[in-house]
């Protein structure tokens, strides 16, 4: 099936909220990553020792548990992104490597791999991981992350 010029945008688009999620996490831009999602999205960190919450609780959340990170790179690949009209379906695993400050002026260097499920462009898709199509473009309003599936760690 050949993809039109509309899916194609709907892929550069989709890509870039997942870019500008890694950036604004990284460069610990929270007003950047408030225009990554909905104003009432879900973001559910449950599964990697986070908090499932809204955008603002999450943000505060954020700032606490990345206080003792010195550097982090989250790097999305493997993104699989199925387009059909107006809905999206994606799976994107992200890597994170990071420098920790670990006390004594030491520093030590963690890695965490996740994957990311987000599904539908429209706000009428189901309330789990859904992407959907605003005025502004592109927003996530349901963020979910996961061990990969051959990732299992006793999970």
């Amino acid at each position: 099936m050949a993809l039109t010029i509309h899916d194609i945008a709907d892929r550069f688009e989709i890509n870039d909220l997942l870019v500008r999620y890694c950036y604004a996490v990284d460069d610990r831009d929270w007003d950047s990553y408030q225009k990554v999602f909905t104003p009432d999205a879900v973001i559910d960190d449950t599964i990697i020792g986070g908090v499932r919450s809204g955008v603002e609780d999450h943000i505060v959340f954020m700032k606490k548990a990345l206080a003792k990170i010195k550097i982090s790179q989250h790097a999305i690949s493997t993104v699989l992104l199925t387009v059909h009209g107006n809905e999206a379906n994606t799976r994107v695993h992200c890597s994170c490597p990071m420098v920790v400050d670990v006390g004594d002026g030491k520093t030590q260097f963690f890695s965490r791999f996740i994957t990311m499920c987000r599904t539908g462009l429209h706000s009428d898709q189901p309330p789990n991981h859904a992407l959907q199509r605003t005025a502004a473009g592109c927003r996530d309003c349901n963020r979910r992350a996961s061990w990969p599936p051959s990732l299992s760690l006793g999970r």
